[in-house]
């Protein structure tokens, strides 16, 4: 793991510097530094796509959990993601330890909901670069036209993947607890950890019966993406780049594929760079503005994600060496 781990912190950086020398740090400071203390707004901007996506997670659980609780366990979702290296999971662990500490949930509801929300949320993802894809194409018709088949075939990939793991993982449960009953006739197997795991999948089975729900909440985490471009077309306006409506989506859409796909590489580092400025060239956008953009979303996440983990230290911070010791406890 951690081998893995400075090979993509070392790759990272390497894109990272490519990417700086392409555009010239002074360059992208200059144009940074044109939009003024307007930038500053994007950061309470934030909250209204994570308010959004609070509300679909608070669609899945059985009881109301109060709004402002789950938006701070929200920021530290976000923030074990994009700010902890080698955190693929961390974030939805975290989300489970904060759920259970301060909303008296029980663990198998708040893993079901977790579980739940995080798979609707790459579908989310999925049909918002499935949306980018095709404003991309609308926005820049002399687009190859091989390259968009296959960001869009590899996004519908993802989601039909994403749906058959949902709904696969009941039976997966069934098939192995009956071969386990076969095996073992007659002995207590459904104690314990497996205990634990039959009422889990309990309380996921209970949310997949209830596709009204999962359809809400899905809605409410597309409408979070599709609001969440507003911080992309303001920070371009603001930089002095007018664009249209599908081009912020292309760009926030198409950014998403790109982080996606650097799963390996901490916090895409570098990788949304070059992502960003590809499709910026793409829509007539200098490479200063584009790390301008990359930068401005960086230090949003570092000004929302640095306080939320600090709270998350202090209240919980076992959790961020160990987490899940006593998740289900």
């Amino acid at each position: 793991m951690k081998q893995r781990l400075l090979i993509g912190l070392l790759v990272g950086i390497i894109l990272l510097s490519i990417s700086l020398s392409a555009s010239g740090v002074n360059a992208i400071l200059s144009v940074a530094l044109a939009a003024g203390p307007a930038l500053l707004l994007l950061i309470p901007l934030h909250f209204v796509p994570l308010l959004l996506d609070v509300l679909g997670w608070q669609n899945l659980l059985p009881h109301k959990v109060p709004i402002r609780r789950l938006l701070w366990i929200a920021v530290v979702r976000e923030a074990v993601e994009r700010l902890l290296p080698a955190a693929n999971l961390g974030g939805e662990l975290a989300g489970i330890r904060l759920l259970l500490k301060t909303a008296s949930s029980d663990a198998p509801s708040a893993i079901a909901s977790v579980v739940a929300e995080t798979v609707l949320t790459l579908v989310a993802q999925c049909l918002f670069i499935v949306v980018g894809t095709l404003c991309l194409l609308e926005v820049v018709p002399e687009v190859d036209s091989f390259t968009s088949a296959l960001i869009l075939l590899g996004a519908c990939l993802l989601i039909t993947l994403d749906i058959a793991f949902f709904w696969g993982y009941g039976p997966m449960f069934n098939s192995l607890t009956r071969a386990a009953e076969r095996l073992f006739p007659g002995r207590a197997i459904m104690t314990g950890p497996l205990s634990h795991s039959h009422r889990i999948y309990f309380a996921i089975e209970c949310l997949r019966s209830t596709p009204g729900r999962l359809s809400l909440t899905l809605a409410w985490q597309f409408s979070g993406l599709m609001v969440g471009t507003a911080e992309t077309w303001l920070a371009l306006r603001w930089f002095g780049r007018r664009v249209a409506l599908p081009e912020a989506i292309a760009l926030e859409g198409l950014t998403q594929a790109v982080r996606q796909f650097a799963l390996l590489i901490p916090a895409a580092l570098g990788v949304q760079e070059l992502g960003l400025i590809g499709l910026g060239h793409l829509l007539g956008m200098d490479a200063q503005t584009a790390m301008a953009l990359s930068a401005v979303k960086r230090m949003r996440e570092l000004a929302i994600g640095l306080p939320g983990l600090l709270v998350f230290y202090f209240v919980e911070g076992r959790v961020l060496i160990h987490p899940g010791n006593d998740a289900l406890r």
